[in-house]
Formats: structure tokens, sequence, C-alpha cells
């Protein structure tokens, strides 16, 4: 699909990191751009803004109302917790997470799909995902099982639509880290608490990692664009992640144990375990 101007692109979790970058891309490319989040986006960008909690259906409804059918919706909202084990997690945790990242999926897919693909027109939806939906690593699984289910959902999505004989695509971005707030998702959480202490050194050598070493958003919103030029699906941002799919899938196939990785960036939480 070709970017052109004046086309409308919707942008969930807009106001910061992946998403703000996204949106500015498209504003680049003269797409009107309406985003939907808990917070507004900076001033300087020319966009839309519906406060909403992704969440809650309801808030794709007023988003909608906003923006009318978008030719591009990027489902990119999402939130992580800080790392725990999966039988001490509390359920609290699990429903705030699963909230933003299966659920505010689903309300996007089921807001804004079918009047998409009811129109008969070239459009894409990006969902964003992750590496830690394609890898496994300790402590972290809350995240991961919602990131497997949102490339699952995207999968399904894009098979479903070309049985369908629809113009509509799909890609599923699943980037390692890129410098956002995901380490401070929980800011808007009522009910947020610290990393428990035999976490809190880890947490934080993953937070310096990422601000040392992740993508910028703008670089990562580039390949988002050629990935919507080239309707691709899978959209692997980091291809140091490569090799950690690779594994992971030739262990599957040849029956064997998942292992902890010893040597890499995985290994940081389970140091604690």
């Amino acid at each position: 699909m070709r970017l052109r101007a004046g086309q409308v692109a919707v942008v969930t979790g807009g106001a910061s990191g992946i998403g703000y970058a996204l949106a500015a891309r498209f504003r680049e490319a003269g797409l009107r751009v309406v985003i939907g989040d808990l917070e507004p986006p900076p001033a300087e960008l020319d966009a839309k803004f519906v406060r909403m909690d992704v969440s809650k259906p309801e808030g794709y409804a007023r988003l909608a109302e906003a923006a009318g059918i978008p030719d591009v919706l990027c489902l990119n909202a999402g939130v992580a917790n800080k790392p725990d084990t999966i039988w001490e997690r509390n359920l609290a945790d699990w429903e705030w997470l699963f909230g933003a990242n299966v659920w505010g999926v689903l309300h996007g897919i089921r807001q804004f799909v079918p009047v998409m693909k009811e129109r008969g027109a070239e459009g894409h939806i990006v969902v964003t995902a992750s590496l830690a939906g394609l890898i496994t690593m300790p402590y972290n699984a809350d995240y991961q099982a919602s990131k497997y289910a949102t490339i699952s959902m995207a999968e399904s999505l894009h098979l479903e639509l070309e049985a369908a004989k629809s113009k509509l695509r799909v890609s599923a971005l699943c980037p390692a880290f890129v410098r956002t707030r995901i380490f401070d998702s929980d800011r808007n959480r009522a009910d947020a608490h610290a990393a428990k202490p035999e976490f809190a050194k880890s947490f934080e050598a993953y937070r310096k990692l990422c601000d040392e070493t992740g993508m910028d958003p703008p670089v990562l919103a580039e390949q988002v664009i050629q990935a919507i030029a080239d309707e691709r699906f899978y959209v692997l941002t980091h291809p140091e992640g490569t090799p950690l799919i690779e594994e992971r899938m030739r262990r599957l196939l040849d029956g064997k144990n998942p292992r902890l990785h010893s040597g890499d960036t995985l290994d940081l939480l389970a140091e604690q375990g």
C-alpha cells in the first residue's frame, strides 16, 4: 500500500514512544492522524487527540467518531509490568496488562476492521507485538503471554482477510529494545508498585540497557512505513533477535526443553531467580 496525503491514520498509544514516532511519520507523509491515548501528545504534533483507555470498548467508539474510517490502523498501545514469578504475580497485574495488550488490540480490530473491510479499499493494520512474543525468558510471563496472543490474533486476522479476498493487509511489529517509556508504563496506574527487592537490580539493568542500546523510535517507524509499502506481515526490526527465534523454533521441532540463555541480555533477570 502506498501512503498518500489526505489518508487517515489512527494510532493508539500515540502520545509517546513508538506510537508518537509512527504518528509523526504519517504526518510527514501528509496523512491526517488521530491519536488515542491516556495522555495527550506533544503540542507540536498536528494530530487530533482522543483521551481513551484501550482496555474499554467505549474508548474505541469515541476514537472511531473522531477518525471515521482509517486507511492505516496502528494498534500500538501496550504496557509492561515489573518482573515477577508466574506463581507470585498478583491477578491485578495480569488483568491490567492483558486489558491493554490483548483486549486493547481486540477492541480495535472489532471497532475498525469491519468498516475498513466493508469500504473495499486498500488499507493496512499494524499490530505492535514484540520479540517477546516469539521467544521465552523467565519472570516476564504475563507480558510474553500477551504478546504471543497479539501475534496470534494478527496472524489470524491476516489469514481471515486473505480468505475474504479483502484488500486490507496486516503487519505484526516485533521489536526488541526501543527507547520508549515502557519501563514506566504503570505511571497511569493507581495501584502501581515497585519492583521486588530481589528483582530491582536486574530491572534497573534492563532499563539502562534499553536507554543505552535501544533503537530510536523514528528508525523503527521508518521500518514500519517500508513494511506497509511492501505489504509485509512480520516486521522484525532487530536482526540480533533472529538467532534467538531460530533457536527456539529448532528446540521446539527437535522436542527439546526450553533453556535459560547464558551470556546474552536475556539472562539478566534469570540471574536473580
